[in-house]
């Protein structure tokens, strides 16, 4: 999760073709390796917003996204909403319990 990964180093470590990997991993998952690979990292990110101990920079940093602003663009897209919102939304769940 901490480091970034493309479809040439996978393809490289299983000494199959990216071809090859991309079609079987569709195939099985019904998604790209890349896009679970995001999904991955924005569930990651959920767990770290959830720990309140990181600035979302710091998370983006953390999870190798290049930036805050791209970090928050996948974040939203995957959960429909922006990191402090799903922040927030964690706080108002704690005060609810």
């Amino acid at each position: 999760m901490y480091s970034s990964v493309t479809l040439d180093e996978i393809a490289s470590q299983l000494y199959f073709s990216k071809t090859y990997i991309k079609n079987v991993f569709r195939k099985y998952t019904g998604t790209s390796i890349i896009q679970y690979y995001i999904d991955l990292k924005m569930d990651e990110a959920k767990k770290l917003i959830i720990q309140n101990k990181y600035s979302f920079t710091e998370i983006a940093d953390m999870l190798s996204i290049n930036s805050v602003h791209y970090f928050s663009r996948l974040f939203k897209q995957r959960t429909d909403m922006s990191p402090s919102e799903y922040a927030k939304s964690i706080k108002v769940d704690n005060l609810i319990k």
